[in-house]
């Protein structure tokens, strides 16, 4: 019975390491994909309280919108990816 109640357990321990990557790589996804946000959106980030960009504006010309549409596209591809 031991050896049982062993063999179960290494195999919800190994079933536990696998799910840990695919978490992790999304966290990590998540991670970038607000920095990058912040990074682009400066008055947001300074709304959630990322204060390192206080006195920044996003920037709405052209380029920068585009920028900003090109982002939103990356990470929705990326996302199902």
């Amino acid at each position: 019975m031991n050896r049982k109640l062993l063999a179960g357990l290494a195999c919800l321990s190994l079933a536990s390491c696998k799910t840990a990557q695919p978490e992790t790589k999304w966290q990590d996804f998540a991670q970038q994909s607000v920095d990058q946000y912040f990074a682009l959106n400066p008055n947001d980030a300074v709304y959630q309280g990322a204060h390192q960009f206080d006195g920044q504006l996003p920037d709405w010309s052209e380029a920068g919108l585009k920028a900003n549409a090109a982002f939103f596209h990356k990470v929705i591809d990326d996302a199902h990816g």
